[in-house]
Parts: structure tokens; C-alpha cells; sequence
């Protein structure tokens, strides 16, 4: 699997302490200069929670890196990746591990127009991917 680089316009990392380790992992990354943001409402968050932080964003941030916690973020990104999607999203549904990153391409005008099933899952990594 080739590496991709992932540079994220914002950070919303979950204020916990797992969810800060996982950032500090990324630390080495080329994360570019993107404004890293710890809003405590990512605390175990649901999917309509997420979804709301989200639809909140300014629409200067084109893309977000976000870090947080299941059952939500797996809830999340099967609402957003929607029916469909190949393999990926076949893996998508069935599980989620701990430090998976899935990314979603929305094709929205604003972060308002975030809904489920209006991304591609463009891609699934989960540490057993990893080599």
C-alpha cells in the first residue's frame, strides 16, 4: 500500500487522553500548518454530535482531520460514506478498529450541506493494513 500524505486545513482532536496520544502519533506527519482545535463536545460524541461540529465549521477549512471516539466516528463515517462504495465501504460497515482513518470526499459547497450519504469513501486504513 503506498503511503498518502493526508494535510488537513484543521485538526479537531477529542480532548481525552487517547485521542491527544493518537495526535502526538501524527506529530512526525506532514500535517502542514493546520490549526489543531480540542472542543470538549468530541468527548465520546455521537454521530449527531460530530455531525453538528462539523455543519459548524467555517467553509475557509476545505478539509478536517478529525480525531475522537467510537461507536460515533464509526457511526459517522458510514452515515456520510452512505450505501455503496465498494470493498472499502463494505469494510467501513462491518468494523472500525482503533486507529482506522477513513476519508471522506464530499462534494458539498458548504459544511451546511454535510449529510449521510453525501460522501466517497475514498479510502480505509486500519493498523493491520499498515505494514
Amino acid at each position: 500500500m503506498a503511503a498518502q500524505r493526508i494535510r488537513p486545513a484543521l485538526v479537531l482532536c477529542s480532548p481525552a487522553l487517547r485521542a491527544r496520544e493518537t495526535l502526538a502519533l501524527l506529530d512526525g506527519a506532514d500535517l502542514g500548518t493546520a490549526p489543531v482545535g480540542s472542543p470538549s463536545v468530541l468527548y465520546l460524541a455521537g454521530v449527531d454530535t460530530l455531525l453538528a461540529c462539523l455543519r459548524a465549521l467555517a467553509d475557509r477549512h476545505r478539509s478536517v482531520l478529525l480525531i475522537g471516539h467510537n461507536p460515533g466516528l464509526h457511526a459517522l463515517a458510514a452515515a456520510l460514506a452512505g450505501p455503496g462504495g465498494g470493498k472499502h465501504a463494505a469494510r467501513l460497515r462491518k468494523d472500525f478498529p482503533t486507529a482506522t482513518l477513513a476519508t471522506l470526499e464530499a462534494e458539498i459547497g458548504s459544511w451546511r450541506g454535510l449529510q449521510g450519504g453525501c460522501a466517497r469513501l475514498a479510502a480505509f486504513v486500519t493498523p493491520k493494513d499498515l505494514p
